[in-house]
């Protein structure tokens, strides 16, 4: 029976790596600021944003598990108000990325004191986004089906662990890139703005047609 047990945990903390990298993967704002701050800062700021995403990825399948996706669908709101939110964010932070490009060395050795911010933004920045927690409300019934209280918490925590692989695996890609285009960082980092302000443009445009939807 203990063994069993073991290889329950097992198999729960091995199933929430797995699905924390796949919520990680597709490219959104968070993937966007990490390759942004990686750039423009350092390895170990893009890595801090990633963290607080994972860390908000973990949170959000504890709440699946705990029945927060029936609130979801539940109150109709919620998606196109994030959007709205998140559009807003997106906008204003691809803005201050395009008017400040990439830092020297004395704005990377400033960064010692951000690591907070770095985390912060990478937090806002899922929650602002309703992409991840709808996609947790589409994929809890498949990936956390048959869990206990116990097996659950393991899961989150390889969600967690899934989500800094991925987002450690992007920073060091990204810190490889900068260092081979030297000078383009600057112009790299204000197309990766753009990006950012072309995603915000998005979420309000599907906020407006959401909330058009409800009234």
């Amino acid at each position: 029976m203990p063994t069993l047990l073991v290889f329950a945990f097992v198999m729960a903390a091995v199933r929430g790596f797995f699905t924390g990298v796949v919520v990680s993967l597709p490219t959104g704002p968070v993937n966007v600021a990490v390759i942004r701050n990686t750039i423009s800062i350092s390895k170990r700021m893009g890595l801090l944003v990633g963290a607080g995403a994972a860390v908000i990825d973990a949170l959000y399948s504890i709440l699946v598990f705990l029945g927060f996706d029936s609130l979801v669908r539940a109150v109709p709101w919620t998606e196109p108000l994030l959007g709205l939110f998140g559009c807003v964010l997106m906008i204003a932070y691809g803005t201050l990325t395009v008017m400040r490009p990439a830092a020297g060395g004395a704005d990377a050795r400033r960064a010692q004191t951000q690591y907070a911010k770095a985390f912060g933004l990478g937090v806002l920045m899922t929650v602002a986004n309703p992409g991840p927690l709808l996609a947790w409300v589409v994929l809890a019934p498949a990936a956390m089906g048959g869990l206990n209280t116990g097996e659950a918490f393991l899961f989150s925590l390889g969600v967690l662990a899934g989500g800094l692989t991925w987002f450690s695996v992007l920073a060091e890609l990204a810190h490889r890139g900068i260092m081979k285009v030297g000078k383009s960082a600057g112009l790299i980092t204000r197309l990766v703005g753009v990006a950012l302000v072309g995603f915000g443009l998005y979420l309000g445009i599907k906020a407006y047609f959401a909330f058009a939807a409800l009234v």
